[in-house]
């Protein structure tokens, strides 16, 4: 991957699944240098495909930026 611009933060997010349905999700965001700048989890009940965690998790990684106010991103999920 090419090196970030400044202002720009890359968000690593993952979606894990279990089969008791508590399902969770992360990310990480960090700058340039790869300093963690913010974190977070969260994780809900209910029985989810590969494919809607992963959808649900870029929602929680994007509201999350919005948030933070961060508005230059490289999203990468896991």
């Amino acid at each position: 991957m090419e090196p970030l611009d400044i202002g720009t933060v890359k968000v690593n997010c993952d979606a894990r699944i279990r089969e008791d349905n508590r399902n969770g999700f992360g990310m990480v965001v960090r700058d340039l240098n790869s300093a963690i700048m913010a974190s977070g989890s969260a994780w809900c009940c209910s029985s989810l495909s590969p494919e809607e965690a992963k959808a649900i998790v870029v929602i929680f990684a994007l509201s999350g930026m919005l948030e933070l106010g961060f508005q230059s991103l490289v999203l990468e999920i896991d």
